[in-house]
């Protein structure tokens, strides 16, 4: 009994030890990344938040010595090109994500049933989200080339003039056209991951439901799908 109860002292000793350590040992372990985080980021956004209230400027050694206050903030809000980017980012953030999120969605839905070559089709439609984004900006640019851009070319052929894709008015179309293909299928997987999660048991009763009480197919994905 003695060798027992010591064992059992021992195994008891070792837990508190071991629940005393957790804390201290998980510290440690976050303790890489986190300091990483606040050099790559933390300090750069100190030094711009105290440049901002300062006439800093990169080519004047000892600029940041001249304490202006909030007129930097002042001077933003007061210019016309500050509004101007203002309206064109909202824009173009609007007409991406909502793109986006229109596409996704039905490739989520479409690939979310069993068809021939669903895997494979998965997989090529993942590959525009892995792509780095300068890869993606010269594949897109020689795709807008006035001259011999594959756009151009396709339109030429029914008849239609050259577009000049990059011109001042014809940008920012081409630039929510640009991220649309990209980020489209990020969209598509987080969508097609929650789709998966509905049990299908949920989803046939639904179906039995609609079709005795005769309704279509988009209100059971209305009521139990979307919201899932």
């Amino acid at each position: 009994m003695s060798a027992e109860a010591t064992a059992v002292a021992g195994g008891s000793s070792r837990s508190a030890r071991s629940s005393r350590w957790a804390p201290r040992s998980a510290f440690w372990f976050v303790l890489p990344a986190a300091a990483t985080l606040l050099l790559v980021f933390g300090w750069p956004l100190v030094f711009a938040m105290k440049a901002s209230f300062t006439g800093w400027s990169l080519v004047m050694p000892g600029s940041d010595q001249d304490y202006v206050g909030w007129q930097n903030y002042v001077d933003i809000l007061n210019s016309a090109d500050y509004r101007e980017t203002v309206l064109v980012t909202l824009t173009y953030t609007f007409s991406a994500v909502s793109c986006e999120l229109v596409l996704g969605t039905c490739l989520a839905l479409l690939l979310n049933t069993a068809f021939f070559w669903r895997g494979p089709i998965r997989s090529m439609m993942m590959i525009p989200m892995v792509m780095t984004p300068a890869v993606v900006g010269i594949f897109w640019k020689l795709l807008y080339d006035q001259q011999n851009g594959v756009f151009n070319w396709a339109i030429t052929r029914v008849g239609l003039p050259r577009v000049q894709w990059l011109s001042l008015h014809m940008a920012l179309p081409s630039a929510v056209l640009m991220d649309v293909w990209q980020a489209t299928p990020f969209f598509m997987l987080a969508l097609l991951a929650g789709l998966q999660t509905i049990d299908e048991n949920l989803l046939g009763a639904a179906r039995v439901t609609g079709r005795e009480a005769g309704r279509c197919s988009a209100t059971s994905l209305c009521r139990i799908s979307c919201p899932i």
